[in-house]
């Protein structure tokens, strides 16, 4: 009977998907042999696109148990539709998450002011509040303010990464939150 609990218990610990069964995708996982910092980045995910643009999702991670920082930020990779329109964000801006139950998680922008016709790339902080969140429930749509605006994105249901690899983006926290936490 002992024999049986242990097995089931193992069993519950596989399925639930702790970081050492999950399936990471790393751009970067290493120690920065100057400061001894670990760094963590996971590669680009196409997440959708809105009415002027398309987006991809990255993870990012530096922490140091030495000296006692962890930063991890959500990079969001912004390619206007627009050649012609000049899209601006500034520090502090928001990027908010609707969740399937309804649901809202809202980042701030910590990058400097930036503007560029074509592309941006911005780092949102994630606070461990914020990451319980997101690792539980499947995204519905996110807004992303710049300067003069936002935009509104459908997450895809579907999506195919850069290896044509089919997955889903509404499970992308789901997916790879626990990335940032393997050693």
């Amino acid at each position: 009977m002992k024999d049986l609990a242990i097995l089931l218990l193992g069993m519950f610990l596989f399925v639930k998907g702790y970081p050492q069964s999950q399936n990471c995708d790393y751009y970067l996982n290493e120690v920065d042999k100057f400061d001894g910092n670990t760094k963590v980045i996971t590669k680009e995910k196409g997440i959708g696109s809105g009415s002027i643009g398309a987006y991809k999702f990255s993870l990012y991670r530096t922490y140091s148990e030495k000296n006692k920082t962890d930063v991890k930020m959500l990079i969001v990779t912004f390619q206007s539709f627009s050649s012609n329109t000049t899209w601006c964000t500034k520090p502090k801006s928001n990027l908010i998450f609707l969740l399937n139950d309804d649901t809202k998680v809202t980042l701030i922008c910590e990058s400097k002011i930036d503007c560029n016709s074509k592309s941006l790339s911005l780092n949102y902080s994630l606070f461990n509040k914020d990451i319980e969140k997101l690792k539980k429930t499947p995204l519905k749509a996110f807004r992303i303010s710049f300067s003069d605006g936002y935009d509104d994105c459908d997450v895809a249901e579907q999506y195919y990464d850069d290896e044509n690899n089919l997955y889903s983006p509404t499970k992308y926290f789901i997916d790879n939150i626990n990335c940032l936490f393997v050693k």
